[in-house]
């Protein structure tokens, strides 16, 4: 039975994993939040990178106008009081920044150092476990993380490019999630044009709090097909 074997490992499952965390849903607006099935070394190995992905995205200037994401900005500004250990992680290495609003104005800031590995591993699960909601098995492959709202605006020109094709992906209004402004993403399975066709790649477009955009790319390899 599906149910009966993690979605990570496919080892026996014991409990359930939440696509997303459970935490990044504001009180009351927790539509269509699906489980997984999951063993107890995978669903609570994570569960500290997924508070910490989610302080680190909801404290962050982009969101800080959100009214409709107020509950869980203020659950992240809560949890960094609380534990200055954790802000200490959260706002690693602080410096002065500008944050300027569409109209022109802008007021002062500060700008932190963001722990890339905790993200990586924060999607890799989070690619497994959308990939198994999907197709029903294990994916026994790796992942490629793209991390477009970390891309900086001097990033070379072919990052810039791949970059770009890989946005081209994203479709909001045809998209799987019904809490748009907390989560949505698209599965777009890309296959070889020569015959006989096989999939080339999996793309999870993924969008957190209608802002932050994330690729996940699932490439099979020959052992896979």
């Amino acid at each position: 039975m599906r149910d009966e074997i993690c979605y990570y490992c496919g080892e026996k499952s014991s409990t359930k994993e939440h696509i997303p965390p459970e935490c990044f849903f504001p009180k009351g607006r927790k539509v269509e939040l699906f489980t997984v099935p999951a063993c107890e070394k995978h669903n609570n190995a994570k569960s500290k990178d997924d508070e910490y992905v989610k302080v680190l995205l909801t404290t962050s200037a982009d969101l800080m106008l959100r009214k409709d994401l107020s509950y869980v900005i203020d659950k992240s500004e809560r949890a960094l009081e609380r534990s200055p250990a954790f802000k200490a992680t959260v706002l690693d290495d602080p410096e002065p920044a500008l944050v300027i609003f569409p109209c022109g104005t802008s007021i002062p800031s500060t700008s932190h150092k963001i722990d890339i590995s905790r993200l990586l591993n924060f999607f890799n699960s989070f690619a497994r476990g959308l990939f198994y909601h999907h197709e029903e098995k294990v994916w026994k492959g790796s992942v490629e993380v793209a991390l477009h709202f970390l891309l900086r605006p001097d990033a070379e020109e072919e990052d810039q490019l791949m970059n770009d094709e890989l946005l081209e992906h994203y479709d909001r209004a045809n998209s799987h999630g019904l809490n748009k402004n907390v989560f949505y993403y698209n599965f777009v399975t890309v296959f070889d044009d020569a015959p006989p066709s096989k999939i080339l790649m999996y793309i999870l477009c993924v969008c957190l709090f209608d802002k932050f955009k994330v690729s996940l790319i699932l490439a099979p390899g020959p052992d896979l097909y």
